[in-house]
């Protein structure tokens, strides 16, 4: 399943519809049907941001669960003085800003070497469609 066909999924699970997602991620409509590869980082970020229950690895890899194990409902985030985010609702805690940076860092990093691997086979299928040419033109 594509990056697309996951978020779909996704958006298909909160009841919402393609186009609402869209707005509420401040993408142009018709962004979601476009995907071909994967998303872009400012865009992911914009996923992050508004999705928290979504595990950002299976939607980057397939792997893991559609949502994360520890969101348990709404979120409501208040920026603290010290610069962490307080979380209430049912999850509760705190979580430190450098914690967040860290994790997008992280998802950058994984999102550019899955960006890398998906180059790679287009090239080798660019190289195979080649000699697929030549051994044809090699037929009488």
């Amino acid at each position: 399943m594509s990056v697309k066909n996951r978020l779909k999924e996704y958006i298909k699970s909160q009841k919402m519809t393609i186009s609402n997602y869209e707005k509420d991620i401040n993408v142009s409509n018709g962004y979601v049907n476009s995907i071909a590869k994967g998303v872009g980082g400012e865009v992911l970020l914009k996923i992050i941001e508004k999705s928290p229950n979504l595990n950002i690895e299976w939607l980057l890899t397939g792997e893991g669960s559609m949502l994360k194990k520890e969101y348990k409902g709404n979120i409501n985030q208040n920026i603290t003085a010290d610069g962490s985010i307080m979380v209430g609702g049912s999850v509760g805690g705190s979580i430190n800003n450098n914690a967040i940076n860290n994790e997008t860092q992280l998802l950058e990093n994984k999102l550019k070497e899955y960006q890398k691997k998906v180059k790679e086979k287009d090239q080798e299928i660019k190289r195979l469609k080649n000699q697929i040419d030549k051994l044809f033109k090699l037929i009488p």
